[in-house]
Formats: C-alpha cells, sequence, structure tokens
C-alpha cells in the first residue's frame, strides 16, 4: 500500500520514467491537479492551470485543444476561480467553441455563475454569422438566462427562432426547436413550448440513435411543461426507434439517455425497460474502452450490480494508460488495487490521476509538494 506522504515520491519517480506526449491525458492531470490545489494556494493553481493550456495550445489536432482547454476551464471554475474559467475559454482561437464552452461552464456555475458567464457568452455570440451557426448556442443562452433576465431570454428566443430558416440540416434544425421549447417552458410560455415540440419531433432527422437522443431531450420539456402523458410517448417512441441503431455503443448510450429521462418523467416502468436494455447491448460494443465506459455508466446508475468488475475485466484489453485511468476515473467508486498499479508504473499523468484518485482529500502540504514538483520539471 502507498502511503499520502509518499505521493510526490512516487510522481518523482513517474515523471523519471520518461515524458508522456499524450497531450488529453497530461491536461486532464493537471486540470485535477489544479482544481484541488485552487483553495490551498490560488497562485499555484493558476500555473498549473498555465501550464495545461501552453500544452493543449502547442498541440496540433484542434480537437484534443478544445477539449483540454474545456477540462482546464471547468477545473478553474470547480476551484472557484471563475475569471480565470473565462480567462482559458478564450484561449481558443474558435468563436464557435469558445461560446459552446461558456455555456457548459454557465450549467456547471449555475446558478451564482450565471450572470458574469452569460454576458462573455453573449458577448461572442453576436460575433458569430447570423446562420446556422449561432441558432443553437442562441437557444442555449436563452434557457439559461430565463430564470435570471427573462427580457434578454426572450431576445434571444426570438433571434434564433429568426435564423431558424437559414439551419438547412434538419437534425440541427430540431435541435434548435427542441432548445427552444426548453427556452419557452423556462419562461413559461407553455404552448408556445408545446408547439416547439411538435415541430421539432415532426423533423425526420434520419439517423436512429439522433432521433431517439432528440425524443429523449423533448420528453423532458414536456414534463417540465407539465405534460407526463406526452413524455411517456415520446421515450415510447424513442425506444422503438433504438431497435433500428446500427451502432451498439450508441444503442446503449440512447437506452441509457432513455432510462435517466424516463426517471425524470415517474415512468419507472420505462426507465427499468431502458436500463435493462442498455445492459443487454453492452457486450456488444466492440471497443474495449467503449464498453468499460458503458459498464461505468451502468455501475453510476444501479451501484448494487456488479458492474463495476465487467469494466475491471476490460482494463487489460484497452492497452493504453491514459484510456484505462479514465476508466478507473468513472468508476462510482475507487478500487485501490487497480489505482495502486497506475501509481507504481503508469506515465506521470496516469499515476498523477491515480493518485488524486486514490486519496480524494491529501493534505495540502502533500498537494503543494506535487504541484512544486511538476512546475519546476521539464514535462
Amino acid at each position: 500500500m502507498i502511503a499520502e506522504e509518499d505521493l510526490p515520491e512516487w510522481l518523482r519517480r513517474a515523471v523519471a520514467r520518461g515524458d508522456s506526449r499524450d497531450t488529453l491525458t497530461q491536461g486532464r492531470a493537471l486540470a485535477c491537479l489544479a482544481a484541488a490545489v485552487l483553495p490551498a494556494d490560488p497562485v499555484r493553481g493558476r500555473a498549473l492551470l498555465d501550464r495545461g493550456r501552453d500544452l493543449s495550445l502547442a498541440d496540433r489536432s484542434f480537437p484534443i485543444r478544445d477539449l483540454v482547454l474545456a477540462e482546464l476551464a471547468h477545473a478553474a471554475a470547480e476551484g472557484g476561480d471563475r475569471a480565470k474559467a473565462r480567462e482559458l475559454v478564450l484561449a481558443s482561437p474558435d468563436e464557435g467553441r469558445r461560446t459552446a464552452e461558456f455555456l457548459k461552464l454557465m450549467r456547471s456555475t449555475a446558478p451564482d455563475g450565471v450572470p458574469p458567464l452569460a454576458d462573455e457568452a453573449e458577448t461572442l455570440l453576436w460575433r458569430l454569422p447570423a446562420d446556422d451557426r449561432a441558432a443553437l448556442p442562441a437557444a442555449e443562452l436563452a434557457t439559461l438566462l430565463a430564470p435570471h433576465d427573462p427580457r434578454r431570454s426572450r431576445a434571444l428566443v426570438d433571434y434564433a427562432e429568426g435564423i431558424l430558416p437559414s439551419v438547412v440540416d434538419p437534425d440541427r434544425a430540431a435541435r434548435v426547436l427542441a432548445e427552444l421549447a426548453r427556452a419557452s417552458t423556462a419562461l413559461g410560455d407553455t404552448a408556445q413550448a408545446f408547439a416547439r415540440i411538435d415541430r421539432s419531433a415532426a423533423i425526420n432527422v434520419g439517423h436512429p440513435d439522433d432521433l431517439a437522443l432528440l425524443l429523449t431531450e423533448l420528453a423532458e420539456t414536456a414534463v417540465a411543461a407539465g405534460d407526463r402523458d406526452l413524455a411517456v410517448l415520446l421515450l415510447e417512441e424513442a425506444r422503438t426507434l433504438l431497435a433500428d441503431a446500427p451502432d451498439p455503443y450508441m444503442r446503449f448510450l440512447c437506452s441509457l439517455e432513455v432510462a435517466r429521462s424516463a426517471r425524470i418523467a415517474g415512468d419507472d416502468r420505462t426507465a427499468r425497460e431502458a436500463l435493462r436494455e442498455a445492459e443487454l447491448t453492452a457486450p456488444a460494443v466492440e471497443d474495449p474502452y467503449q464498453q468499460a465506459l458503458a459498464w461505468t455508466e451502468l455501475a453510476r446508475l444501479a451501484p448494487s450490480e456488479d458492474f463495476v468488475p465487467r469494466a475491471l475485466a476490460l482494463l487489460p484489453s484497452i492497452g493504453f494508460p491514459g484510456f484505462e485511468i479514465e476508466v478507473l476515473r468513472r468508476l462510482p467508486a475507487p478500487v485501490h488495487d487497480h489505482l495502486s498499479r497506475a501509481l507504481s508504473s503508469g506515465p506521470w499523468p496516469v499515476c498523477l490521476i491515480a493518485a488524486l484518485l486514490a486519496f480524494p482529500d491529501p493534505a495540502p502540504e502533500v498537494l503543494l509538494r506535487i504541484a512544486d514538483d511538476l512546475l519546476t520539471t521539464a514535462l
């Protein structure tokens, strides 16, 4: 067993084993450490976030860059530094991604984080062309603003509705309408919400899994608007569509969303059946990493079942330490023997995440020693 006070030495050994060029796992590790360090020492916490930002911006893969910046921004928000969170979102050169990440940050920091972040998000939104790229963010921002500033929310609803005809992709148009239905519900415009639910559901999205996901979103909106019967009908239609979804992993994810939405709707029967369908679909997922993630999601929803051992049994087949630690990170409870192996043999980002999972509330002096080591080492 590894003692908490020995963690800095284990991390030093991991760094000495060689560099890790996996930017995503590096960024996640620095984000996890920064979130833990920020409350104890904001200066060191911000320095760790800056280190992660520099790593992400040096990566030529734009999706990786934006994923890392998003994780760092959420870590800053989790650590209580919203100014740093905004700065990290703005570090992305892609204005569309910035707007999307501000909206995610608003959700994660609500309710007290909404007003300042809303100003940033709306400023970025008005910079986007008035076409299909702006319609969905405008609708999402309208939903988030509705409880705080109904006037601004209605103006954004009107703006999104006005540019909706420019959205030629039916899937995207359906999602804009679904989000506008949510905004109408949040504003108390129930009749308008139902009209938009009908318009959204009437669009032929084409892919059964996409349409099933859309129907689960509409069902939750119908519940919020007070029509549980409509929600149940929408969820039943979603389950029927999933029988034709070709990709087992997407079929699994959609079944899980149906189960979650059914619980929100109070439809226990549909929730149980959808959860059972997800369980039966998981073994058909061929990729070991995706199947392991499937079992972790089921373990979160039904912790009394034997889903955790099924996820752990797939770890040797994954073959990539960054993905293995991501499975361990998503499990509902730490699995200390697997974390100890990651601490003793993994590259430094895996070792660091394993340490923070194995000791979720370490002593501040241990955290700060780890932070100082990483900040003074060429990784």
